[in-house]
């Protein structure tokens, strides 16, 4: 996924995780801070969502 990302020249990927604690810390593994394009992860509360973390720069 996130080579698919890189190669498509996006500068930010936005990050909606509904996934397990496993997958999430395969996605963390997987990054390459000097290659990959930002990451702004959201989560969802009091029925709207909001950023919670931005990984990298643009």
């Amino acid at each position: 996924m996130l080579a698919a990302v890189r190669n498509a020249g996006y500068r930010t990927a936005h990050v909606f995780p509904a996934m397990s604690l496993a997958l999430s810390v395969e996605l963390g593994r997987q990054l390459l801070p000097k290659a990959d394009a930002a990451m702004e992860i959201w989560d969802y509360q009091q029925e709207q969502f909001s950023c919670a973390h931005r990984l990298g720069s643009d």
